[in-house]
């Protein structure tokens, strides 16, 4: 560890604020090699994103319109409203009642049609074209 007096070079000449180096200094003394090791900057917590979830999913309840004019009544992004719809699988419009909400298909089936065995076709070519 550094002594307490003065540090060897000066930060501005690495290029590296006397802040960065301060905090670095300290991150050393108290986790040592493992607290130099890169951090992710994204936070925690979102303070107001139940906030804006809830009056996304309200709204969308009770007009049953899709994020762009959602997005146009709550003052957000078309974008965001669309990836929260997504976050709580609402369904589509194009896959509810318009008239009750209630959701009367779904996109995909889940049910494929396959044959019994491998390489069966749906047209079967007994000569080939090419010739014999």
């Amino acid at each position: 560890m550094w002594p307490a007096g003065r540090r060897r070079g000066s930060p501005s000449s690495s290029g590296v604020s006397r802040a960065t180096v301060s905090k670095w200094i300290a991150r050393f003394g108290a986790e040592g090699w493992a607290g130099l090791e890169d951090r992710s900057s994204r936070p925690h917590t979102i303070a107001n994103r139940t906030v804006v979830e809830a009056a996304i999913l309200a709204l969308r309840a009770q007009v049953r319109r899709g994020a762009v004019y959602l997005a146009g009544e709550l003052g957000l992004a078309a974008s965001t409203v669309g990836r929260v719809l997504a976050r709580h699988q609402v369904p589509h419009l194009s896959a509810i009642d318009p008239i009750t909400g209630a959701e009367v298909r779904r996109r995909h089936s889940g049910i494929r049609y396959e044959r019994p065995t491998r390489g069966i076709c749906s047209t079967s070519m007994s000569r080939s074209w090419a010739g014999p």
